[in-house]
């Protein structure tokens, strides 16, 4: 087996480059530019900005600049709140925890076998496209929910808009988490440096666990699929958030257990900043229904909700 180091992987710097940024007295930049925007949006355009203020639950209107202000505000009170969350959690909550940090447990049992299965079956055509899709666990993604911010309040349209805003809160919140604090107080080494052994020197800022690509793809995602009826565009955003982690994997650049810990914790915060914020629906929610339809020659089974 060959032995690959650190720099032998196409575009390995992507990810590195930015913790790294993340780290140097600019690595916030990313909030910065985040906050930047919110004030060009709402100077540019204060009915709108006003607008976006009264949000979801038609709050009375404020001035561009206090819009501004309310943002961060929100983003911080919605940060304080993920934090408590586990506080308020029930017997459910934590057996849905304990199964999730089984399976985590089992990815890293694989985790060398997988690495050594993906070198072994590498292709020219898979790192191409691995290139490709990787964008949609960083600039993509947060590109998508500033389009999507704008685009609500440039053609008005308050549903794009809450999209965005949240898309783009959970943008910031994941990214802050899994590369300003997760990683470099796990600092797992990344595959291609350790040749597929798991090794973990806390404190040390190795930035492999967890896959911050695939964090704030799936963030990214929940949020769009949360946000959006039907399931085809839900559908298309957890299918792309798939193959950010996928393409993770393929370059090398994590484990499983990398990628399954960031699109658990992408998810958990997309949804939570939604449920923070879109009005609760009034009644009971629609009930799942299964019924099964006669077809020619056998059955078939129809679900609704």
């Amino acid at each position: 087996m060959l032995e690959t180091r650190k720099g032998d992987r196409p575009g390995t710097g992507n990810e590195a480059s930015a913790f790294r940024a993340a780290r140097r007295p600019g690595g916030f930049r990313r909030v910065r530019r985040a906050a930047a925007l919110a004030v060009a949006l709402a100077l540019g355009n204060p009915a709108a900005a006003e607008d976006a203020e009264a949000g979801d639950n038609g709050a009375p209107r404020r001035s561009a600049f206090t819009f501004v202000g309310a943002e961060l505000a929100r983003w911080g009170s919605d940060s304080v709140a993920l934090v408590k969350a586990p506080a308020s959690w029930d017997a459910t909550d934590w057996e849905r925890f304990g199964l999730l940090g089984a399976g985590l447990g089992g990815l890293f049992l694989v985790d060398e076998s997988v690495y050594r299965y993906v070198e072994d079956h590498r292709t020219e055509a898979g790192d191409r496209f691995a290139r490709a899709v990787t964008p949609f666990g960083q600039e993509y993604a947060f590109g998508l929910s500033v389009g999507l911010l704008a685009g609500g309040l440039v053609f008005s349209a308050p549903g794009t808009r809450d999209t965005g805003r949240d898309a783009l809160e959970a943008s910031i919140l994941s990214f802050v988490i899994a590369n300003l604090v997760l990683k470099p107080v796990i600092g797992r080494q990344r595959p291609y440096v350790s040749n597929g052994e798991t090794v973990f020197d806390p404190f040390s800022h190795d930035p492999s666990f967890p896959s911050g690509h695939t964090t704030e793809a799936f963030a990214v995602a929940s949020v769009i699929a949360m946000r959006s009826e039907g399931w085809v565009v839900p559908t298309l955003a957890y299918a792309t958030a798939s193959l950010v982690a996928v393409s993770r994997v393929e370059q090398s650049h994590h484990f499983t257990s990398d990628v399954f810990a960031g699109a658990v914790l992408g998810i958990t915060v997309g949804r939570f900043v939604v449920s923070r914020h879109r009005p609760v629906p009034d009644g009971p929610p629609p009930a799942t229904r299964v019924t099964l339809v006669a077809i020619p020659h056998g059955l078939a089974v129809h679900v609704s909700w």
